[in-house]
Formats: C-alpha cells, sequence, structure tokens
C-alpha cells in the first residue's frame, strides 16, 4: 500500500502505518489451535482455565503488535500469563509448531480455514477475546478513489461475519 501497488486490505490496525487511513470494520474472535489429537479437543470452546498452563505457541511483538497486544491484554484481564513458549514468524508456523510441540496457539479465526488434519481449533467461552479486524487505504488526497466500505451498518457485519466465519 504504501508504495502504491494496492489500494485496499483487510488487516489489523497498527500503530505505525504513517500515512495509511484505517477503518474499523469487525471485531474477528481469536481461536485457539492445537494438535487434533489434544486433551482439549473433547470440549466444543476452551475457557480460560483450559488455557493457563499449556504450552503456548504464539506471535511475538515485533512480528506482529496488534495481534500481540489483543493477547497480551486478554491475559492480563483474566491474570494468566499468555507469553509464547515458542515464538513463531506467521501462520504456516503455528501450524507447524502445534502439531510438533503439543501446543496451542491463540490465532484469529480465519486460520480454521487453513488447518491440516493434524490439528484443530476450538473458539473461546469468552467473548471478549478478539482482534479488531480493519480495512485500510491510501490517504483520501490520493489520485484516485475507492469506492466506499460500508461499515457500522448490520448488513455490512454480516456480510463480513459470512465471510471470515463461513466453516465456524
Amino acid at each position: 500500500m504504501l508504495r502504491g501497488k494496492i489500494d485496499l486490505a483487510f488487516l489489523r490496525h497498527e500503530k505505525n502505518a504513517p500515512g495509511i487511513v484505517f477503518t474499523r470494520l469487525i471485531d474477528e474472535p481469536l481461536i485457539v489451535l492445537m494438535p487434533a489429537d489434544h486433551r482439549l479437543t473433547i470440549g466444543d470452546a476452551i475457557t480460560s482455565d483450559d488455557i493457563a498452563g499449556e504450552q503456548l505457541v504464539g506471535i511475538p511483538m515485533e512480528k506482529s503488535p496488534a495481534l500481540r497486544a489483543v493477547i497480551d491484554a486478554y491475559g492480563a484481564m483474566l491474570g494468566i500469563d499468555l507469553t509464547p513458549d515458542h515464538a513463531l514468524d506467521n501462520l504456516s508456523m503455528a501450524v507447524s509448531l502445534v502439531a510438533s510441540t503439543g501446543g496451542i496457539s491463540l490465532t484469529p479465526v480465519y486460520a480454521r480455514n487453513l488447518l491440516p488434519p493434524t490439528d484443530t481449533s476450538r473458539r473461546c467461552t469468552d467473548d471478549r477475546f478478539f482482534g479488531a479486524l480493519s480495512g485500510r487505504s491510501r490517504p483520501a488526497d490520493a489520485s484516485y478513489s475507492l469506492p466506499p466500505v460500508r461499515t457500522g451498518t448490520a448488513d455490512a457485519e454480516a456480510d463480513l461475519r459470512h465471510l471470515i466465519w463461513a466453516k465456524f
């Protein structure tokens, strides 16, 4: 976007992105990734008590500050340490490390559509555990115009949720 090669993206709101305009679209829930044979797969949802004490695979602050901030704030709210035991660079590493270490990972809900048979996911029972999904575009004074992004309406949110939660 900063190089002018794309006009619009759906990402997490990053604080250090000069020249980019963010619009909050929806709150995307985070899920717990785990090996398909993990003991927590017996339930339909994961509680904060289930997460406490588990070996964590997670994204470090320098790789995804927005996602790390959401996860750290959630841990602070619950009074549990969610510092990862194993750091990763991307979703592919999360899938691999979850399968190889037997740990769990807190990831955005879209990840469930990309899981191999070795891993599975469960939702969190705490509905306050989410990350904002934003649309971002180049500044309004650019030499082109984007179609308007509808936000804040039930129809727009329902459309986005359908795309993100299709298999959830």
